[in-house]
């Protein structure tokens, strides 16, 4: 419900009915230009110059993502592509590689993604002899969907490092052939590694990549995003205040330290809640997995309980069965108000008790129903199949749930979080357990109000004025209460603090 005032009042005039209908009703009264005492001579201030013909258009507020890869993502934009069907051999994924390589001249190593590393011919073509017959001469880099493996040329191997006798890193696995035991150039959670070993990105070309994910952002509707990368330092934290300051991130960010990296920011008097020159400070990234029947790292309660010392609430990267109920109990035995668990995607009854009994927060990744279901179908086994995404249950059971893109995993697109989150179905258009579905409000909320709470930001919803800007987007779904087709970009109108920041009419 709007109310509006007349010339020289204001919203106080409604003061009455504000009160009595706002019990029934979201209450919107603006204060309308000119009318908040400041001078606004010189801004517009006909009819036309202030509104939007939204015609049949619906307004929605803007989607914030919970979690998000900034700077992997930005590399992606402006790195090579690869890709590679079920039904395509050996041979093209040859061609590709080598037409990369002749194509690229000036890059001292060549950066390369969009390869899945459950691709059932995985084994076979996914090696660093193929690579090394593909790109033989510098370093080259492959990163599969995951964000968690790559493949390595022999040149990138020798320059981290990496020989056959080797020692694996902790929580990372060195992928050996069955038949000869050598390495297959494949590797999983060296992430760090990398960072430190290989040439960094040219500056010309990693600004080029952020101006690209920022405009992808306001693009599909997102004024704010949470990065929460494993790596995140105090050089990244200040990198992205530099983007932010310069306005070639014009999005609101939140950011997570990385465990590894935690005492240079404690140095730095940066902590939990606060703004570091534009940016807001969240949890620290925790990350965590399940196998060979132990859950790595082994010190997770310590480094909970470490963090929670210094004041920071904990994100932890907990995606299979085993991780997603230790990391709970955990939390559930020491908790910080702000703990998160990141993806949930496979959720047990316990675990789901546990989540209910206490305020831990979830942030699951909706997009990945749509882009791996088919994948979950035709690997999973039931009782885990049965498992994955319950966002039904999770909010039956009254856990803050929120949604997260996991770009460059998937492309940020809000729309497609309320598609999969409401419809369930995968690229083949395969129902994956649709009694998980949550409604079209719901969703929203989710990728809003909720995501606002996750990443510490919140936008009032009582008001829209010269002191509370609108953050909202105009979409151009016909109805958007009753989404049945696949979506694609239908955001026409990115808005953030009342200002047009991408435009499509």
């Amino acid at each position: 419900m709007i109310f509006i005032h007349g010339f020289c009042s204001g919203p106080e005039d409604w003061r009455p009915q504000i009160l009595f209908f706002q019990k029934m009703f979201t209450v919107f009264s603006p204060t309308l230009r000119g009318h908040d005492g400041k001078n606004d001579s010189e801004l517009p201030m006909s009819i036309e110059q202030l509104t939007i013909d939204c015609e049949n258009l619906i307004a929605i507020p803007s989607f914030i993502d919970s979690h998000i890869h900034f700077l992997g993502l930005a590399a992606k934009l402006v790195g090579h592509q690869v890709s590679l069907q079920e039904n395509q051999g050996l041979e093209y994924f040859r061609d590709q590689l080598i037409k990369i390589d002749q194509n690229d001249k000036r890059s001292n190593c060549l950066r390369i993604y969009g390869l899945d590393i459950f691709h059932p011919s995985a084994d076979i073509f996914f090696t660093k002899d193929i690579f090394d017959s593909c790109v033989p001469d510098r370093p080259a880099i492959l990163r599969f969907t995951s964000g968690h493996a790559v493949l390595l040329n022999s040149k990138a191997m020798s320059l981290l490092g990496i020989t056959e006798s080797t020692d694996e890193i902790e929580g990372a696995t060195f992928v050996r052939s069955s038949d000869t035991g050598e390495l297959t150039g494949v590797f999983y959670e060296i992430e760090a590694l990398i960072n430190k070993s290989l040439p960094a990105i040219p500056s010309e070309t990693i600004f080029k990549g952020i101006k690209s994910a920022n405009d992808l952002l306001l693009s599909n509707g997102f004024t704010s995003f949470m990065d929460a990368t494993a790596e995140n330092d105090l050089s990244r934290l200040n990198f992205l205040a530099k983007c932010v300051e310069e306005n070639i991130i014009e999005l609101d960010v939140s950011f997570m330290p990385g465990y590894e990296n935690l005492e240079e920011f404690i140095q730095s008097n940066i902590r939990f809640g606060t703004n570091f020159e534009g940016i807001k400070i969240g949890p620290v990234k925790l990350l965590a997995s399940f196998s060979g029947g132990s859950i790595h790292p082994k010190d997770l309660k310590d480094r909970v309980q470490h963090c929670h010392s210094l004041g920071f609430p904990v994100a932890i990267h907990a995606v299979e069965e085993e991780i997603v109920y230790e990391a709970s109990e955990i939390l559930s035995n020491s908790y910080l108000k702000g703990d998160r668990l990141e993806h949930v995607t496979e959720l047990s009854d316990k675990a789901l008790d546990i989540l209910r009994q206490n305020e831990i927060y979830a942030c699951v990744n909706p997009s990945f129903i749509y882009e791996y279901g088919d994948r979950y179908k035709r690997l999973l086994k039931s009782d885990k199949f049965n498992k994955i995404y319950r966002f039904r249950s999770m909010l039956e059971q009254n856990v803050l749930l929120g949604f997260g893109s996991d770009a460059p995993v998937t492309i940020p697109n809000g729309l497609q979080f309320l598609q999969s989150a409401t419809r369930r179905t995968t690229k083949m258009n395969e129902e994956i357990s649709i009694s998980q579905k949550i409604s079209i409000i719901e969703a929203i909320k989710m990728a809003t109000v909720n995501n606002g709470l996750l990443n510490g930001i919140s936008y009032s919803s009582s008001s829209i004025s010269r002191s509370n800007p609108a953050n909202m987007i105009l979409v151009k779904s016909e109805d958007l209460l009753n989404i049945k087709t696949n979506v694609s970009n239908n955001v026409l109108l990115t808005m953030k603090n009342g200002e047009i920041l991408y435009s499509a009419l």
